[in-house]
């Protein structure tokens, strides 16, 4: 380092008497390098903060601390609304500091591991796999589970964290499927809301069997239904979900196994079938794939011309495999792993009485939310 300081250059031999000529100076990139390990050697190992270099001068004059709470809970959950098979949060305590000066904050929050003072009355939280800003005290938050800093000025992320137990889906969703004759299908589903709060932006993924066709969503209680055929899915749309709030919605449909041309409707699953599709269909034969590979048959009636296709008995049918449904939606003000700022202090050193402006905020939202068909329905 020393051959740094004095322009990259080494020594050799004994040292040049009083009288002889200086080194050359030294270039600007060595000049900011020395500057750099000056000012870590005068800050001393415990008073450095390289995130916060100098303190900070606001031209209003007002200090302000946001603190956002941001979780994801993803599940697995069953469709007969059993217990969950996975069910995990990951979140992560994001602030804005626009504090003057250098400021000390700490903060506390019902962790398990914290002792009461710290965690507050109430219900506590297990945290796994925490990460800490460089700029909390490791050695205080080990021993006493304090989060105690000088924060950054600006957005930063200061605590990451997973939540893997004591966590309630915060939506449920119950899932069966039957078969009606062979190529004919029936899906149940039924929402319900178990957030204290309204859930916004409720959208769920429903797949269809593969060469689906005619499909009828049915929804009652709620929401809007639409079908995606690029997709091959149904989508379900809330633009709100109270609490407590309960929802149906009713699929029904066919799929031939081979590419999807299917007779009509038996049973009566669509009152309202077009007997214009089968006209066009009885007078443009051609309009039937070949690999389908079935035999057409016309029956003329006074009112309509229908069209049966029958499946040839040498196509294997192919089964469905049932993907899950998946679920996405936004909790504003709600935690899902239960975590709460219990409070919050700001001090500075240089100045008695300091008033910061302090906001808390918390937001949930879905990321591998799935739910999977009942037990022993199939279609």
């Amino acid at each position: 380092m020393s051959s740094l300081l004095r322009g990259g250059r080494g020594r050799a031999g004994a040292p040049a008497p009083a009288g002889a000529a200086a080194s050359p100076p030294a270039s600007p990139a060595v000049a900011a390098v020395a500057a750099t390990v000056a000012a870590a050697a005068a800050s001393g190992p415990t008073g450095a903060t390289p995130w916060r270099p100098a303190p900070v001068v606001h031209a209003r004059g007002k200090n302000e601390l946001f603190i956002s709470v941001q979780e994801r809970i993803s599940a697995v959950l069953p469709g007969n609304g059993g217990p969950a098979r996975s069910l995990e949060v990951a979140g992560a305590l994001r602030l804005r500091a626009r504090l003057a000066g250098m400021p000390r904050v700490r903060l506390g929050i019902n962790d398990a591991a914290a002792p009461t003072a710290a965690a507050g009355a109430g219900p506590r939280v297990r945290l796994e796999a925490v990460a800490l800003h460089p700029a909390v005290g490791l050695g205080s938050f080990e021993a006493r589970r304090a989060i105690e800093f000088v924060p950054p000025e600006g957005d930063f992320e200061l605590l990451a964290y997973r939540v893997l137990a004591d966590v309630r889906p915060p939506l449920s969703l119950r899932a069966a499927s039957s078969r009606l004759g062979r190529h004919h299908y029936r899906l149940t589903l039924a929402l319900r809301s178990a957030c204290p709060r309204p859930a916004l932006g409720v959208r769920v993924r429903i797949p269809l069997p593969p060469h689906a066709d005619k499909v009828l969503p049915r929804p009652t209680g709620g929401g809007k239904a639409k079908v995606d055929a690029a997709a091959g899915e149904v989508r379900w749309k809330f633009r709100e979900l109270l609490p407590g709030a309960a929802a149906s919605l009713e699929v029904c449909g066919a799929a031939c196994c081979c590419c999807g041309w299917v007779g009509g409707w038996r049973g009566g699953l669509l009152a309202a079938a077009r007997p214009a599709a089968w006209l066009s269909a009885a007078r443009s034969p051609s309009r039937v794939p070949p690999s389908c590979r079935a035999a057409v048959t016309r029956t003329h009636t006074r009112a309509r011309s229908q069209v049966d296709v029958h499946t040839a008995a040498a196509v294997e049918e192919r089964p469905w495999a049932r993907p899950p449904q998946r679920l996405e939606f936004e909790l504003p003000g709600v935690s899902a792993s239960g975590l709460r700022v219990t409070f919050c202090a700001v001090s500075e050193p240089t100045t008695a009485s300091y008033r910061v402006s302090r906001w808390v905020r918390y937001a949930t939202t879905a990321g591998d939310y799935e739910v999977l068909w009942a037990d022993g329905s199939g279609a």
